[in-house]
């Protein structure tokens, strides 16, 4: 559907001269991937609005999109399935802040958890996603640059008892960790599978 949505609109765009022909494609795949940053927002604050809880939903969505960029972790093989598995994380997240009996030790125990497998893992990659070792490196810098950032705002919000915002990314960072972990059992099996 997204294609089709980012094909009517850059034909929309050569048609009235905003781009040339040449650029079509370029712009056909940024106004597509911008069509799923939408949808994938527009869940993200339905989501919370089911758990009554989108102020949450809305940090923990800023909190796991910079690192994830840059922290790779597991990735689905259709955007079908990726769409699919990210509402529920998102929702996994929601139930997590929700139910869970949040005091200091399980804050404390999920952020040195999350913090842990993201500074041992980060990143990983995914065949559909290679990275090269300066990449790599990079990649690792700018991840703990954001993570480091993220655990001096969650000190912030915990300092001043916003326990909503501590909550929602102590939960991104506890989740990251996951994915990284899921990514690298896909990548090992996936290495024994073709005996790399």
């Amino acid at each position: 559907m997204n294609q089709k949505i980012a094909e009517y609109v850059t034909n929309r765009f050569v048609e009235n001269g905003i781009i040339e022909e040449k650029d079509k494609a370029v712009y056909q795949y940024g106004v597509s991937q911008g069509v799923v940053i939408l949808i994938n927002l527009i869940t993200t604050v339905l989501i919370g609005m089911v758990f009554g809880m989108v102020e949450q939903s809305i940090i923990f969505i800023l909190a796991f999109i910079p690192i994830r960029i840059y922290a790779g972790g597991y990735h689905a093989e259709s955007q079908i399935r990726c769409y699919v598995l990210s509402s529920l994380l998102i929702a996994a997240a929601m139930i997590n802040c929700k139910l869970v009996s949040w005091n200091t030790v399980i804050g404390f125990t999920e952020a040195g958890i999350g913090t842990l497998l993201l500074l041992l893992f980060s990143p990983v990659a995914d065949k559909k996603k290679p990275i090269s070792m300066e990449e790599k490196i990079s990649y690792k810098k700018i991840s703990s640059g954001f993570l480091i950032a993220e655990l001096f705002i969650a000190g912030i919000f915990f300092r001043f008892t916003q326990m909503k915002g501590f909550q929602s990314i102590v939960t991104a960072l506890f989740f990251l960790g996951i994915i990284l972990i899921a990514g690298k059992i896909k990548n090992s099996s996936r290495d024994k599978q073709f005996n790399i």
